[in-house]
């Protein structure tokens, strides 16, 4: 007992993989909704790589699905969420075919997860992802000139954030990251379901007070990060950028995210960015979850995709 509260003060990976188990069953769930997407629209796209190594680490990998007529694209890269500590890009490959279908060039991107790598690895490495793709551009059928950065739940925070090094060296030189391409290739940025401000559940007590310190912890890989200068710089409401693109936003109403939400929808209206804001107003029924976008048995799902797409299409024309 003695030793194991000892390994619970000293490092976060004791509550890491009870959270892990934890989720593994609701995630299997998730994952047989999102795979269920190709019965109800069955994309007519190509799989143009699959497991393609981008990077040095054994989680460097990405998938690339396009219409099936080459041609140079808008491309979508997605960052899959899960807490900064699970998920993989196999969750949304069936959201991103379907997604492809509708004339992107669309890439699933995994990153390696915290604890074994922090804070901002998983941001560089989505970096290192961009000049992978692009350097073979005409293979993958993308179009330099027109990037999307996108991502859900702690996916939407890591694209989030590298579009603000993007659109703002003096960001990216404070925290440290890569700038993989200029602001004017950076069209929009697709941010449903997601984490934007760490200052949530910072006093929150019992078990969601446990689940966050142990994500925020396991991802800055400090204990008491909301005391670390350096990762202040996460909490992305406190940053927005000026000349951010275009922004899409949602959270469901039973979305315990849906904070999050809201609040950096109002950050980014005030920086005066274009924010296309589908947050589901707590009255609306069904009840929708955490990044219902992906669940398209409900009908707000396929509103979200369709402004999804018109604003990639709005964006990149």
């Amino acid at each position: 007992m003695i030793g194991t509260g000892l390994a619970l003060r000293l490092s976060p990976w004791p509550s890491v993989v009870l959270l892990r188990q934890l989720g593994s069953r609701a995630d299997h769930e998730r994952f047989e909704r999102l795979e269920a997407n190709a019965a109800l629209e069955p994309p007519d796209v190509r799989t143009v790589a699959l497991d393609e190594r981008y990077g040095p680490a054994a989680s460097n990998r990405l998938d690339v699905f396009a219409p099936q007529e080459p041609a140079a694209r808008p491309v979508v890269f997605w960052v899959h969420g899960g807490s900064f500590i699970a998920g993989t890009k196999d969750d949304v490959r069936s959201y991103l075919k379907v997604l492809a279908n509708r004339g992107f060039t669309t890439i699933g991107v995994d990153y390696s997860l915290a604890p074994t790598a922090v804070y901002p690895t998983p941001v560089v490495e989505l970096a290192t992802a961009i000049d992978y793709v692009l350097d073979r551009a005409e293979v993958f059928g993308a179009d330099p000139q027109r990037v999307v950065l996108a991502g859900d739940s702690a996916g939407a925070h890591i694209a989030a954030q590298l579009g603000f090094a993007i659109v703002d060296r003096s960001y990216a030189d404070t925290v440290g990251l890569p700038r993989p391409i200029a602001a004017s290739q950076l069209r929009s940025l697709i941010l449903p379901s997601g984490v934007f401000d760490l200052s949530f559940g910072r006093d929150a007590r019992g078990l969601p007070g446990w689940i966050v310190r142990t994500i925020l912890w396991a991802y800055s890989g400090v204990r008491s990060p909301h005391d670390e200068p350096r990762f202040s710089s996460a909490s992305l409401v406190d940053h927005v950028p000026a000349d951010l693109p275009p922004v899409y936003l949602n959270a469901g109403n039973e979305d315990l995210l849906r904070p999050h939400a809201t609040r950096f929808a109002e950050a980014l209206e005030s920086a005066g960015i274009d924010v296309v804001d589908d947050i589901i107003a707590l009255d609306v029924e069904p009840r929708l979850p955490h990044d219902f976008q992906m669940d398209l048995r409900f009908e707000r799902s396929w509103s979200a995709l369709e402004r999804i797409t018109e604003l990639i299409r709005r964006t990149t024309i």
